[in-house]
């Protein structure tokens, strides 16, 4: 049971406590207005925010169907003796679309609609043999979504398109930032090892490319790639372009 003693000390701390209070009820209603308001704020920022992408991925379906009629028209107008009409259709249609890629991508930074626009723009550009300029926007995708799980895919895509572009060496540097970077996430990592010792192979670096299947056999012995790097070794050996 409480003393005398102790229930003064109790008395006096509530009464101290009131007095604090009181004294600064001004302050503390000005606390209570902020905190209030920050919640409503970041309500707000919430709704706007969901709304944002909402909005975004109507806009992006209206592209993504402006990409499929591009995409019908244009394997038309590639046909031999394609009509002065359906080449013409497919270059307005190509126009409307890159017009609303590149509007998409602009507006929507950060959101999925933007890193989706960039690969339209880019999968254009790598169809019409504008191999570069592909590379170009599918590394731009992979450093504005770096730590997205598209950016491995699209520097895959940049590879396939530095090689396209006859630039073996811009192919293996996107590949070696996939390696970097995603090595413990990104799934398809043994198909990277492999087309890093291809593209050194190509370059006559034939140790380099032994290094590189190596690594699918310490670190994806399962993986079918790897099976395929072995034979790779075992083809570089019997030519003598690599020590056994």
């Amino acid at each position: 049971m409480a003393t005398a003693e102790q229930a003064a000390e109790q008395r006096n701390f509530i009464d101290a406590l009131s007095s604090f209070v009181q004294h600064r009820r001004k302050a503390f209603v000005f606390l209570a207005i902020i905190v209030v308001a920050g919640l409503v704020g970041l309500v707000v920022v919430l709704q706007f925010r969901k709304g944002r992408q909402e909005t975004s991925l109507v806009r992006l379906d209206a592209v993504e169907k402006q990409n499929a009629r591009w995409v019908e028209a244009r394997d038309e107008a590639d046909k031999e003796n394609a009509a002065a009409d359906v080449v013409s259709g497919a270059q307005s249609l190509e126009t409307d679309l890159t017009r609303e890629a590149e509007a998409l991508a602009a507006e929507y930074d950060g959101l999925y609609a933007q890193a989706r626009a960039f690969d339209i723009l880019a999968s254009v550009a790598f169809k019409k043999k504008e191999y570069g300029e592909a590379a170009g926007i599918w590394t731009t995708l992979a450093e504005k979504h770096a730590k997205s799980y598209v950016a491995p895919f699209a520097l895959l895509n940049a590879a396939a398109a530095w090689e396209e572009a006859g630039d073996p060496e811009k192919a293996a540097e996107a590949l070696r930032r996939v390696t970097e970077n995603f090595s413990g996430a990104f799934p398809d990592m043994p198909r990277v090892f492999l087309l890093l010792g291809r593209i050194a192979e190509s370059t006559g670096k034939f140790e380099e490319a032994k290094t590189y299947y190596n690594r699918l056999f310490d670190d994806y012995p399962g993986s079918s790639w790897t099976k395929l790097a072995h034979n790779r070794i075992i083809r570089l050996q019997i030519e003598n372009k690599i020590s056994k």
